[in-house]
């Protein structure tokens, strides 16, 4: 039987919980609870459905042409894959050693506001998420990051999902940082043969840059991320940085300083199931 401690963190925002119980859906197996209310899955599905449309290419001949945002295109087999791993993942979650993963994060009492900042945490749509990745069509060696990583579920996804040389995972929260240890370690026992390499690393990333200095690919579901004056993301510079020229930079809901050295390829808006509403993802190419 779960413990009341790890009970308590997953009834907070730090992890979707799996609920058993009937939502008002009618949905037994696959609902979530999450800040107290239940998230039917099977919501999460139709409204990955609504989104199905074909990209629009937006008119590359000049940057002073204004970009057109365009509806991401996620495929049957997304939703697919989106629904089982979800749901597999789900499970994976359920069965980490929460008091443990307490202990390695120093945690010596528990005390989760979930109106405190440092708290604030939210799972981005996995269909729209593998949408990306297939409009991206990355290579079998290239490298994937996740800045602000959390419970690491991006980053198993990816690594289940694609080939890659390395995913790679940034969280500053250490208890968001030792969940997704914890996930890998379970999901290399059950599926080690199945998955690219994944290394989650508890770091600041602006004090850090370094860590993605071979990146290919670096997603950041950005929504909370700190910005400058001008409302862009503080990260583009050091990010800039490290990058090689051809790497790609997909924000969610905050933008890169394009003048550090990034061009601005696509907007493209997709579900957020969190809000009901939508999200927009900002593709850069490193110039």
């Amino acid at each position: 039987m779960m413990s009341t401690l790890s009970q308590c963190v997953i009834r907070t925002s730090l992890a979707i919980h799996r609920n058993t119980e009937v939502c008002k859906d009618g949905c037994r197996a696959s609902c979530r609870r999450q800040k107290g209310t239940i998230s039917c899955w099977g919501r999460r599905r139709a409204s990955g459905r609504q989104w199905m449309s074909q990209i629009k290419s937006p008119h590359a001949s000049s940057r002073l042409l204004a970009l057109t945002r365009s509806i991401i295109h996620i495929s049957p087999d997304n939703i697919q894959q989106a629904d089982s791993t979800g749901t597999w993942l789900a499970d994976v979650y359920d069965a980490i050693d929460y008091v443990e993963a307490l202990d390695r994060a120093g945690k010596v009492t528990v005390d989760f506001d979930e109106s405190a900042d440092d708290f604030i945490y939210g799972e981005f749509d996995m269909g729209f998420f593998l949408g990306l990745l297939a409009r991206l069509n990355p290579t079998d060696d290239a490298i994937f990051a996740d800045i602000g990583s959390g419970r690491g579920q991006l980053v198993i996804l990816a690594a289940l999902t694609r080939k890659w040389r390395r995913c790679v995972g940034i969280e500053i929260v250490p208890i968001l940082h030792e969940m997704a240890c914890a996930a890998l370690a379970l999901v290399e026992k059950d599926k080690g043969d199945q998955i690219s390499q994944c290394v989650f690393e508890k770091a600041d990333f602006l004090q850090n840059p370094q860590l993605l200095a071979e990146a290919d690919v670096v997603f950041a579901y950005a929504t909370k991320m700190p910005v400058d004056g001008d409302q862009k993301l503080l990260m583009s510079r050091p990010l800039r940085s490290v990058l090689p020229l051809g790497a790609r930079v997909v924000t969610v809901n905050r933008q890169l300083e394009e003048e550090a050295g990034y061009s601005l390829e696509e907007e493209l808006e997709g579900p957020n199931p969190e809000t009901g509403g939508k999200s927009v993802a900002y593709v850069y190419l490193v110039i």
